[in-house]
């Protein structure tokens, strides 16, 4: 897909979690989605949901290979 074929050129793609930065951005979009639903009695929180934060804050740093030509 393109995300993986063109991943050094994502000026954020390398980045790891920091509350800081756009996968901080991304982790507290997700919160909100998450806290929003709390409005809607009929939709339940799942366990995946805390996964999916959790996941956000453990990434680490991406070390991408300069392309070779």
């Amino acid at each position: 897909n393109w995300f993986a074929d063109h991943i050094d050129q994502i000026d954020w793609s390398d980045e790891g979690y920091s509350p800081d930065n756009t996968i901080g951005i991304v982790e507290k979009d997700v919160q909100a989605t998450l806290d929003s639903v709390v409005e809607f009695p009929d939709i339940d929180r799942w366990p995946i949901d805390e996964a999916l934060l959790e996941t956000l804050r453990l990434l680490k740093p991406l070390e991408l290979n300069p392309p070779t030509c």
